[in-house]
């Protein structure tokens, strides 16, 4: 009998250590979450569908006037394209860190980065986040120390 407990102990050990280890990696790793979660935001765009997002749960304040936050949009084709992008927001100028297309029936169709910054634009999708997240604070939660 007490043989049986220790098995069942060491289980239920591993099984929290493999949970514990998912929230690590989420927790210092942010811009994984920020890729993956469904805490999109509407915030340009014609129609919801073919719109601009960003995830508010991605917002990562890097320094006093740099963010970090993935957005989202939809091609003509049926891609959907999403950004790691870091805005300045002193200077007012953005750059994506990271960006990838995928299309839901053939998944990541192509990854690649473009660091260069360029000005933010009033009017354009991109000048709508710089508004949002130079305006909200990131979450004490998400702010990388």
């Amino acid at each position: 009998m007490k043989d049986n407990s220790v098995q069942i102990s060491l289980r239920h050990v591993r099984t929290i250590f493999s949970i514990l280890l998912l929230l690590f990696s989420f927790q210092f790793f942010p811009s994984m979450s920020g890729a993956v979660g469904n805490h999109w935001i509407y915030i340009a765009g014609k129609q919801q569908d073919q719109g601009f997002f960003y995830d508010r749960e991605s917002i990562m304040q890097l320094s006093d006037n740099i963010v970090r936050v993935w957005t989202k949009r939809f091609g003509k084709d049926s891609s959907e394209v999403k950004v790691l992008q870091e805005v300045n927001c002193t200077h007012k100028i953005i750059r994506n860190v990271q960006v990838v297309v995928e299309r839901r029936a053939a998944g990541t169709l192509a990854q690649g980065k473009d660091n260069a910054w360029r000005g933010v634009v009033r009017g354009t999708p991109e000048g709508e986040l710089f508004a949002v997240v130079c305006r909200i604070p990131a979450p004490e939660s998400l702010k990388n120390h």
